[in-house]
């Protein structure tokens, strides 16, 4: 079934009706509850618990509260994250997230986790940062258009482990980055790498970047050579911002967030978008390192835009997981595979073998030709 034919194009009527869009938030919520440790039974009780967003909003920031009372400020910052989940629309979810930036900073005081405030486009916009100062390289994490830098709270000393120094930010129009996504967003990351190139030398960089924010990577790699190594879940090439144009095959949830991060109406998106797909020259360019993971039942991110990295890319080794957008029922074996691509990166052959294997995801192969062979991954 072609992507397309499965995803038909938006219905604006479903689209403004609450429970439709009540249920659809329930659905892209979970990916961003189990990569933070919240059980699938916590997320499906506060979903089942809400009759409204409000409801949603409301469940989790009651959750919160009381882990913040017990003692347990990143338990807190987690369900606040999730109340303010996919956006802030209003004070409702602009309470949630600066509480759970409240949470965040209770929690990261006694862990060596520093703020650090990054100038871009004549705005400021914040990173927490980790080891910068010393010797070790730097990984940047770029979360994607409804993902906050705090949700990478236990990332940052697990990295640190690894040997990084560690920087965490957010796209354009997420948490507290008040800048608009769209072309020239790719400058948030080279913004990040030059305000830790004045506490550290800067010459090789490594990026984790997750769905729209690999794609800001991938850009950015253009562009700045500092940029040596990727790793993304899911980064969109060309096809969303193709569909942009009649909202074909867009989960209404990810086009009204790309709404949001953009600061424009749907009836502006192409306009904005439209030049940011990347194209076979663009991506034949990319001369680095590309860690990719795709879902095989991906909602968001078809599978042709596999297929241009897979074709174009001389660097890149991508795996595959059965599952949706984010492979959120893989968030374990997900989780070991980033961290044995950034041991690759690294050159630490020996240990990121031994981490791949353990994920257990399968590397897409090629036939000879550079092309994937149909179905040996399926």
């Amino acid at each position: 079934m072609a992507w397309d034919d499965a995803h038909p194009p938006a219905d604006p009527a479903a689209q403004d009706d609450p429970q439709r869009r009540l249920a659809e938030l329930r659905d892209f919520a979970l990916l961003h509850a189990r990569a933070q440790g919240i059980s699938r039974r916590e997320c499906r009780d506060v979903g089942a618990e809400a009759a409204t967003e409000s409801d949603w909003v409301a469940g989790w920031s009651d959750r919160a509260r009381a882990l913040r009372r017990r003692g347990d400020p990143l338990g807190a910052c987690r369900r606040y994250g999730m109340a303010r989940f996919p956006y802030v629309d209003g004070p409702e979810r602009a309470r949630a997230l600066g509480e759970c930036i409240a949470s965040f900073d209770d929690w990261r005081c006694r862990r060596g986790i520093e703020r650090l405030e990054v100038e871009g486009a004549g705005r400021r916009f914040a990173c927490w940062t980790a080891g910068l100062g010393g010797r070790r390289p730097l990984v940047v994490v770029l979360g994607g258009i409804v993902s906050i830098k705090e949700q990478w709270a236990q990332f940052i000393p697990a990295a640190r482990r690894l040997g990084y120094a560690v920087a965490v930010t957010e796209m354009p129009g997420v948490g507290e980055n008040p800048l608009d996504y769209g072309p020239g967003s790719e400058d948030v990351l080279t913004a990040v790498l030059d305000a830790c190139a004045q506490r550290m030398e800067v010459r090789t960089a490594h990026v984790v970047g997750m769905s729209f924010g690999g794609h800001l990577a991938l850009r950015c790699a253009l562009g700045d050579g500092r940029v040596r190594g990727l790793v993304t879940v899911g980064a969109p090439v060309r096809a969303p911002f193709e569909a942009l144009v009649d909202r074909r095959g867009l989960p209404g949830l990810t086009a009204r967030t790309l709404a949001h991060v953009c600061g424009a109406g749907d009836d502006r998106l192409p306009a904005i978008l439209a030049g940011m797909a990347l194209d076979a020259d663009r991506l034949a360019r990319l001369d680095l390192p590309l860690h990719y993971l795709e879902s095989l039942r991906d909602e968001v991110i078809p599978r042709s835009d596999v297929d241009l990295v897979h074709r174009h890319v001389r660097g890149r080794r991508i795996v595959s997981c059965d599952d949706v957008h984010g492979s959120p029922a893989n968030v374990n074996r997900t989780r070991v595979w980033m961290f044995g691509s950034l041991l690759a990166l690294r050159g630490a052959g020996t240990r990121a073998r031994a981490l791949h294997a353990l994920s257990g995801l399968p590397v897409r192969p090629d036939d000879g030709s550079g092309r994937t062979r149909t179905g040996s991954t399926r």
